[in-house]
């Protein structure tokens, strides 16, 4: 009997041991992929330069609207969402740059149904033109890569995508488009 016990301890203190060193394996190898993990990337939209997408959308009053109906001067599509915290604090700004810009379309892009995008358009009284692309039934989000909203897509004359980013007071890149827009309607 006494053999047994000390074969059973002996076991014991074997499993133990084996024990310890897996876990500090494991903590090693926990450390290590900690170290080798990159860093977060947001995914790619389109390219400065890339052709714009074609897209087929509906304005408030149910009309269809392609990219044809803004070939003729550049255009700057702002991408929003009804419930998008961010998209209702630039909405303001935003209704402000359209009336201030005369040689570039602004045009906001909602990726909810025609009833929302019209809810939307009465809760802030907006007058730009607004067209709804309900990202199940429309790949307008899709096809022009918009991953989060807001987000602005700058298309010039020539159906080329001329700036792309995120419309926020913050965004050096929006400020400064934001400032040539409007510079150039004071101009004219």
């Amino acid at each position: 009997m006494e053999t047994v016990l000390i074969v059973s301890s002996v076991l014991l203190w074997i499993v133990l041991i084996c024990n310890v060193f897996l876990t500090l394996a494991l903590v090693r190898n926990a450390n290590k992929t900690a170290t080798q993990a990159k860093p977060f990337t947001p995914p790619e939209g389109l390219k400065e330069g890339d052709e714009a997408p074609v897209f087929t959308a509906q304005a408030l009053d149910e009309t269809t609207v392609t990219q044809e109906d803004y070939s003729h001067k550049p255009a700057l599509f702002v991408f929003i969402a009804p419930h998008c915290g961010p998209c209702h604090e630039i909405l303001p700004s935003l209704k402000a740059m359209g009336s201030q810009m005369a040689d570039t379309d602004l045009v906001l892009v909602s990726n909810s149904s025609l009833e929302e995008a019209r809810e939307l358009a009465k809760e802030f009284d907006l007058t730009l033109p607004l067209l709804s692309a309900p990202k199940p039934q429309n790949p307008f989000f899709t096809d022009y890569k918009v991953h989060g909203t807001p987000t602005y897509y700058l298309i010039n004359a020539q159906g080329k995508v001329q700036a792309t980013g995120n419309p926020h007071a913050n965004n050096p890149q929006w400020n400064k488009l934001v400032a040539s827009l409007t510079k150039q309607a004071a101009a004219v």
